[in-house]
């Protein structure tokens, strides 16, 4: 249900987006006086033409888009339109959403500043709309005429869009929203991709363990910055073709880095996928150089990259699915959103250039790329808070729990030394205040408090591996049995090292077998310990076993202060415990813990 919902909201606002995007680019409301020019006439113009031609005049309808009419026509171009001017009317102004590339507008035979340079380096007017104010003075009584001299390269979308004329005032309101919608959107967007960019290598570098994903966010916001400064800028720093390969070939990159982006953002493994699509969109790169340089066509370069760019549309929207599926913050949420319309305004901005569905999107339709890079970079912001907002909160968790644990640690091992070291030490100190021990006595008290010593230091550096200390405990153990002339025979079989338990419960082990030890080696009068440790369905077994005199069926019932703690021990720890004396013809005792495993 809750992917149910993100998807609804989702959808609702794409949607939204979307319409709101298409009613800007409607017709305008036709209260306000304005009218369009939609026929005209035209005519291609040799480079030293001055002046159009007056028997070389061929009707045309606005928008009028030169890959689409005229794919090999490529330099100068005339058009023509006639317009009534308004007696009710006072100043008048002229607009125009799309003329590309350059152009200049005279208005019965007189310049409508400012003038342009047709030759390279040119000014690019492909995205920036136009507006002219018509004199008074230059306006004839019934019949005037708008002349347009343009230039468009060769199958690259050059055209006249529709002219709209009408109030001064009225058409200057319309062309400050064109304007803010075509370039100083794409200027805004440029600049945040900008922080963005800088934003992931400074967290990248700061942050990233490996995992790659600051990388591809900065190099997706890079590419695409770049890529949208050719929506705002009209003065190009190089020439056409390198200028031209650069910023198209950088439309395709963008969402390849968007997508190695989300793959790792979401942790997703797919190598094989990213080498595929960054090796076609390399070969498509260097299409594109060929186009630009006359080698294939417009609509051959669309049959070889329009799928493959569809391909990844598609593609991004089983990540936006993956987004949705469980997500319970906003982040995600705002990423997939944003995700959604890209998709959608990459599909809406390669209609317009491939010129489909003109009556849809039409030649002078605003691009959409500027709004969606907008919003993914917010996007973007709020994951990068939000990832930086969990790191701090689990940094913050980690440190509690860090002291709980250490605080846990040191009342455990303050209990332990008062427990256990303090009262052997105690003993043996009342012991010889009073004369009451031997010197073997005072020796072994003192050993005995070593041993606890000696253990409390291994389990404090072993924590929950039992294998780890059992390993240290027959390290330490092993040399002091051999100079007693005690062999010990060490097994340990099946998934002990696989064995989960607490730091206590392997503490408690340990000591069982110390102290059984002990034992043998206090009483047994034994030449060999056999020690076995052993996983058997779901239980740890601990066999003990030696082969000295034996323990008496009196002392087993007796109440045994060593036996006794063993018994305590084992059932601190939910163990069975027992000792036998091991029948004839065997010789020695053998004591057997074992505790059930949790699954």
């Amino acid at each position: 249900m809750r992917t149910a919902r993100s998807l609804a909201l989702l959808l609702i606002c794409v949607l939204g987006i979307s319409s709101l995007l298409l009613f800007l680019d409607s017709t305008v409301n036709p209260k306000t006086g304005i009218f369009k020019l939609e026929k005209a006439r035209f005519q291609l113009a040799a480079s030293t033409d001055l002046s159009p031609k007056q028997d070389a005049w061929t009707d045309v309808s606005l928008p009028d888009n030169w890959s689409k009419q005229r794919k090999e026509a490529e330099g100068l171009g005339w058009y023509s339109l006639h317009f009534d001017a308004p007696t009710n009317i006072g100043a008048l102004g002229l607009h125009v959403k799309r003329l590309s590339m350059a152009g200049e507008f005279y208005l019965n035979g007189h310049l409508l500043a400012p003038s342009m340079n047709m030759v390279e380096p040119m000014q690019r007017m492909w995205n920036t709309p136009q507006y002219r104010a018509l004199p008074r003075d230059w306006l004839q009584t019934g019949r005037n005429e708008i002349t347009v001299r343009l230039f468009a390269y060769r199958d690259y979308n050059g055209g006249l869009g529709v002219v709209e004329m009408g109030p001064d005032a009225e058409i200057y309101k319309v062309y400050t929203r064109t304007l803010f919608m075509h370039s100083t959107f794409s200027a805004a967007a440029i600049l945040l991709l900008g922080l963005m960019a800088l934003l992931a290598v400074t967290i990248g570098l700061r942050f990233d363990k490996g995992d790659g994903s600051p990388l591809f966010l900065g190099l997706s916001c890079v590419t695409w910055s770049i890529r949208l400064v050719n929506d705002y800028i009209q003065i190009i720093p190089m020439g056409f073709v390198p200028w031209g390969w650069i910023t198209h070939s950088l439309g395709g990159w963008v969402p390849l880095f968007i997508l190695m982006y989300c793959h790792r953002y979401l942790q997703i493994k797919r190598p094989k996928l990213e080498h595929f699509m960054i090796g076609y969109t390399f070969i498509c790169t260097l299409l594109i150089g060929v186009y630009l340089n006359g080698g294939i066509s417009k609509d051959m370069m669309a049959t070889v990259w329009l799928p493959f760019n569809l391909a990844t549309d598609a593609y991004l929207l089983y990540i936006l699915w993956k987004l949705l599926r469980g997500a319970t913050r906003v982040a995600p949420v705002v990423l997939a959103i944003a995700l959604a319309f890209f998709v959608v305004s990459d599909i809406h901005d390669r209609l317009i250039v491939t010129a489909a569905f003109g009556n849809l999107v039409g030649f002078d339709s605003t691009y959409w790329r500027s709004l969606a890079a907008v919003l993914l970079s917010f996007s973007f912001v709020l994951l990068v808070a939000d990832q930086l907002i969990n790191a701090i909160d689990d940094a913050k968790q980690s440190r509690a729990a860090r002291e709980q644990a250490q605080a846990t640690e040191r009342s455990r091992i303050t209990r332990e030394i008062h427990d256990g070291i303090g009262a052997q030490l105690m003993t043996a100190l009342r012991g010889v205040e009073r004369g009451a021990l031997s010197q073997d006595q005072i020796s072994q008290s003192l050993q005995d408090g070593l041993d606890e010593l000696r253990l409390l230091m291994d389990s404090a550096d072993i924590g929950s591996d039992l294998h780890g200390a059992l390993f240290a405990w027959r390290n330490r153990w092993e040399p002091r049995l051999n100079a007693l002339q005690l062999s010990l025979h060490w097994h340990v079989m099946g998934d002990v090292e696989q064995v989960e338990i607490t730091q206590a419960v392997v503490l408690q082990i340990i000591r069982i077998l110390q102290e059984s030890v002990a034992n043998v080696v206090k009483h047994a009068k034994a030449t060999a310990i056999e020690v076995i440790v052993k996983t058997e369905v779901q239980t740890l077994v601990l066999i003990v076993q030696d082969d000295g005199v034996g323990i008496s069926t009196e002392a087993v019932g007796a109440s045994n202060r060593g036996l006794k703690h063993m018994q305590q021990r084992a059932t601190l720890i939910g163990a069975s415990y027992s000792i036998q004396k091991l029948a004839t013809p065997a010789h020695g005792t053998r004591v057997e813990l074992k505790l059930a495993l949790s699954h």
